[in-house]
């Protein structure tokens, strides 16, 4: 979760300089996943488990800059920030109630009925929102995945708000891409983790059965919890959790290649 902006409520922060062994934080040991060749494919989250310096959508952000940047100009700067702000409320509000998580807003429907722009600038200020939620990923991030995908097949679950094209140059870039054998996403989907249903998705596409599948994630509602209900192993990254919560933990990413 970005601390700044609170977006992806539910979701903690992975930390990259955490320690391989003892988590003195919670007082208790990583516990490692061991061979990846034991499951026929590892599914991750992406935000926070292999994606950071995303959600940059609080109030101090620049989110006036930005929608300059892409060629605007007819809102000043405080009506950019005000309109930011009121979409991100409207997302957080829409993201801890139960009852949309099958049927969850895009963000062009949030824009439309809480930014109060005009219409003709609707669409900048949603590449405004993308950009500034859109992270990147460390070079030890990819290359983790790398090695990933030469020991099982590699997957994807995401929750994002803007919609996935928006990422596609990204993960491409930094070499994740070419490492999936399935990507899901929650805007393509319209329904949001804990939703079971876009695991179900990958694992239809994979054509594989929960319990031949790790997924690998930072928040335990979102991930952990709906991937146990399924059936799949599981791994929380970036915090320390007891096994009745999580079969393994680890510091980061990169640790179940270790």
């Amino acid at each position: 979760m970005s601390v700044m902006s609170g977006l992806e409520a539910g979701r903690t922060v992975c930390t990259p300089q955490a320690s391989p062994g003892l988590d003195a934080s919670r007082g208790g040991p990583w516990r490692p996943v061991g061979a990846l060749s034991q499951w026929r494919a590892v599914l991750l989250d992406m935000n926070g488990t292999f994606m950071f310096g995303g959600d940059r959508l609080g109030a101090d952000d620049d989110h006036a800059g930005t929608y300059l940047a892409l060629g605007g100009g007819r809102l000043v700067p405080q009506e950019v920030q005000g309109a930011v702000a009121a979409c991100v409320a409207a997302f957080q509000r829409d993201y801890d109630d139960p009852s949309l998580q099958e049927a969850f807003p895009s963000l062009a429907s949030h824009i439309e009925q809480h930014s109060g722009v005009p219409a003709d600038e609707r669409e900048r200020l949603a590449l405004t929102i993308a950009q500034h939620e859109r992270g990147h990923v460390p070079d030890w991030a990819s290359r983790a995945i790398a090695v990933m995908a030469t020991q099982t097949r590699v997957g994807l679950v995401s929750n994002l708000w803007a919609p996935a094209a928006h990422w596609t140059q990204t993960l491409a870039s930094s070499g994740v891409w070419a490492c999936m054998s399935v990507m899901v996403f929650s805007t393509d989907l319209g329904a949001v983790k804990p939703s079971l249903r876009p695991f179900e998705h990958a694992l239809a596409q994979l054509k594989l059965s929960p319990h031949e599948v790790l997924f690998v994630g930072d928040s335990v509602p979102r991930d952990i919890e709906p991937a146990k209900r399924l059936g799949m192993a599981t791994c929380l990254v970036g915090q320390w959790a007891p096994e009745s919560v999580t079969d393994h933990c680890v510091a980061r990413l990169d640790a179940l290649v270790a």
